[in-house]
């Protein structure tokens, strides 16, 4: 059971906290989704959503856990919240979904298209068969496994970064680089893809300090 989620939009993010639920549980899901993110959520703008029943001090831990790992309290995102993003719509349907800035806290089963305009996060794994477009970059934290393009209207300088990059093709900008036919054994670390000598190279990513290390490989 989730007890809280987290929404994009294009001022920034936002938690949303499901109602009735113990603070421990959310204080617990809070931590393991921010580990998760290995620093891609530094230095975003975020609020508290659905918090409302929740005595001051908790709220302000919730706060705290946030900043501390380089989010930026902003409370004025919250208005800008799309309608198809509320606490009471889990999008799980497979109509394709578009926002400028996008996260998405589930898995992207066969068949399903997600669009955004700029950045595209998915927390969760990308089945076979499924599709992410996005303007600007991807990040998937969990195993990529279907159809990614980024950098879609011609960012040559966009990026897909996923937990496992096991794609069925993956493509940025107008270069494309499809899965060998042989079957390859995933790295057990994240990977970061991007366009060098207009080829895609595929190369190990530090989410610590945000360089990449290790040798590259050609998609």
């Amino acid at each position: 059971m989730s007890y809280l989620s987290i929404k994009g939009t294009m001022k920034g993010l936002i938690i949303c906290i499901e109602g009735n639920t113990l603070f421990e549980n959310i204080k617990s899901e809070l931590i393991s989704r921010l580990e998760a993110s290995k620093g891609f959520f530094k230095e975003a703008p975020f609020c508290l959503y659905g918090d409302q029943n929740l005595p001051s001090e908790q709220r302000q831990a919730l706060i705290d856990l946030c900043v501390d790992n380089g989010m930026v309290l902003d409370n004025s995102i919250v208005s800008a919240m799309p309608k198809q993003y509320s606490p009471n719509n889990k999008n799980t349907d497979s109509q394709p979904v578009t926002d400028d800035n996008l996260v998405i806290n589930r898995n992207i089963r066969s068949g399903q298209r997600i669009i955004a305009k700029k950045d595209l996060v998915i927390v969760g794994n990308v089945n076979p068969g499924a599709e992410l477009i996005a303007g600007g970059n991807i990040i998937v934290m969990g195993s990529l496994r279907g159809v990614a393009h980024a950098g879609s209207t011609g960012n040559e300088f966009a990026t897909i970064t996923a937990q496992e990059m096991q794609p069925t093709q993956i493509r940025i900008a107008g270069i494309v680089a499809c899965k060998p036919d042989h079957d390859t054994e995933a790295p057990a670390q994240t990977e970061i893809a991007y366009i060098k000598d207009n080829k895609i190279v595929i190369e190990a990513f530090n989410n610590t300090n945000n360089i990449f290390r290790g040798s590259s490989r050609i998609a």
